[in-house]
């Protein structure tokens, strides 16, 4: 009698089946989403949560994968624009602002954008008066609007309401670490670096690895002749990100003070290497060299150091010394005359600040002390007194041409400096000699001159 057959088993072959059911429902499932813009849509969410982390390179990664993608392009502009005005990129911030709202972005959001940037830039005349409708309804923007109001009211130094802001902005966000960075930093520049270091401690009790605050802390006990402690903050911000060359600087600085010349020199060679022109590590290395009478390699560094303008007579009297050291006194006479108008400049410079607060109106006094501070000392300070002044006189003549001559000076850094020039080369031409205001105490011919 024959056997009788054993039923085929089903199992496996059933198990099989679901699985490719499973999987070909998951891919039909995640080609709807792609289909419906989901992948677009969390490339935005992220590009949205990197910003409000400042965390711009991340951010840009993820906005590039949502251009990449081809949809959302009215959002993808306006993220594109407050990236280019979180890195004082101007020019294209407007662009694709106009973009946005050409593309059927939502106009009171592209509005509100652009008194953010007004106030980021110290152009207060066109933002301050928004600022109450702003805090009042802020939307999602209650950190960005606070920022960019803060950077505009102490780039006008009107530190009362700079500092008022960020009372109101610790009380709104306590986690966040930004305002007690910008109330250090401010008290930094008046040299209470004891109030700053508690700050910036406060700002890493909210975010350890935060790198401004690293690097701010590094510097406030750095200025209280405390090195070794400094660069350990130094060395801890290098460990966040190794490519900060502000931290990397810092901790040359420290080592420097410590007596370890050779290992600062080591960090400085590395800054240089990847970064030629970074104004830091140019001086200090060039200050290493000339200590070791290495005369002419310090006179290259102060010279490249020169062509940034970045820091006005400190800067010429160290190219000054080197020239001496290597036996070119008459070039060395050159830069240490203008060392000295510089100096009298900067002396006249203190005396006219304290107008600015008995009379935040004085366009004469704010046009004077930007004009100074482009020349001589600080060119970031320099270029938004002169532009907060032109948004209030757009044909204040002595501020277009000083404006006009920097950025022609600069026009070897940057194609964009270039244009800038022009810019203000042809706003000062329109103007014409009959709608001058009164010139500032130091001559404009005297102090925005290219040397």
């Amino acid at each position: 009698m024959p056997k009788a057959k054993s039923p085929v088993p089903k199992t496996r072959f059933s198990l099989r089946s679901r699985r490719v059911f499973v999987y070909a429902a998951l891919l039909i499932g995640f080609g709807i989403y792609l289909y419906c813009g989901g992948a677009s849509n969390y490339a935005a969410s992220r590009t949205r949560a990197a910003l409000a982390r400042r965390d711009l390179d991340s951010a840009q990664e993820w906005l590039d994968f949502a251009d990449w993608l081809g949809d959302r392009q009215a959002e993808i502009a306006f993220l594109k624009a407050r990236i280019h005005r979180k890195r004082g990129e101007l020019e294209e911030t407007r662009r694709w602002l106009a973009a946005a709202q050409k593309l059927g972005w939502d106009k009171e959001a592209v509005r509100r954008e652009e008194i953010i940037l007004f106030a980021q830039v110290g152009q207060m005349r066109q933002a301050e008066p928004w600022l109450s409708e702003l805090i009042l309804s802020p939307g999602d923007d209650g950190q960005e609007i606070c920022e960019a109001f803060v950077n505009g009211f102490y780039l006008n130094q009107d530190l009362r309401k700079a500092d008022a802001l960020i009372t109101s902005w610790i009380g709104d966000f306590p986690e966040d670490p930004q305002p007690w960075v910008f109330r250090a930093k401010m008290k930094l520049s008046a040299d209470k670096h004891g109030f700053a270091e508690e700050d910036f401690r406060q700002a890493l009790n909210r975010d350890p690895k935060h790198p401004e605050a690293l690097i701010g802390l590094g510097e406030a006990l750095l200025r209280q002749l405390r090195p070794e402690e400094a660069l350990a903050e130094f060395r801890q911000c290098m460990n966040v990100d190794p490519s900060l060359h502000e931290a990397r600087a810092g901790a040359a600085r420290a080592l420097i003070v410590l007596g370890k010349s050779e290992e600062a020199l080591v960090e400085l060679d590395r800054i240089l290497e990847a970064k030629p022109d970074h104004a830091v590590a140019l001086l200090e290395r060039g200050k290493l060299h000339l200590a070791a009478a290495h005369n002419d390699v310090a006179v290259k560094d102060f010279e490249a150091l020169c062509r940034l303008r970045a820091g006005g007579v400190a800067h010429r009297y160290q190219l000054a010394l080197a020239l001496r050291a290597a036996g070119r006194e008459e070039e060395s006479k050159e830069h240490f005359q203008y060392v000295s108008e510089g100096q009298a400049a900067l002396r006249r410079a203190d005396e006219v600040s304290f107008r600015v607060s008995d009379d935040p109106t004085s366009l004469e006094t704010r046009t004077e002390l930007g004009i100074i501070y482009l020349k001589y000392s600080d060119p970031i300070k320099g270029l938004a007194w002169l532009r907060a002044v032109l948004s209030e006189n757009p044909e204040n003549r002595p501020a277009l041409a000083a404006l006009a001559t920097y950025y022609r000076s600069c026009s070897h850094l940057d194609e964009q400096f270039s244009r800038f020039a022009e810019y203000y080369e042809a706003a000062r031409d329109r103007v014409g000699p009959e709608k001058t205001t009164p010139e500032p105490a130091v001559k404009h011919d005297e102090a925005s001159s290219v040397d």
